[in-house]
């Protein structure tokens, strides 16, 4: 998925706040967020591999925040999955759910990603 680091980053940063509070009951290091982060880069730079060309179906985020319903459409059509009625019924529920979410992101990632990269 096409999406910009400094919306990426966040959720995870923020996920591995709540593990490290849950399984160890500290926050984690500059070490380790620093580690997050190059991972994220690897995976988003990562070259695609010619064998698995045409098996790859490029996502942007913005159509997923925009027209989230056509892109799971076009992404079941992709794989060859027939969409029943109460499976699209059940789309149109979610997507009307996810346009009442509101993230729970702090502003800190922000920050913390410019640090990161300072280092």
């Amino acid at each position: 998925m096409d999406r910009e680091m400094s919306q990426v980053a966040p959720s995870f940063f923020s996920l591995k706040k709540f593990l490290s509070h849950v399984f160890y009951g500290n926050q984690p290091s500059k070490m380790q967020y620093k580690s997050i982060l190059k991972t994220l880069h690897f995976w988003r730079d990562a070259p695609l591999n010619e064998i698995y060309k045409s098996a790859i179906f490029r996502v942007s985020f913005k159509k997923l925040t925009t027209e989230p319903m056509d892109l799971v459409i076009k992404i079941y059509h992709f794989l060859g999955i027939k969409m029943g009625a109460e499976h699209k019924n059940g789309l149109i529920a979610e997507v009307q759910k996810a346009k009442v979410y509101k993230s729970e992101h702090k502003g800190f990632t922000k920050i913390l990603i410019l640090k990161i990269n300072l280092i």
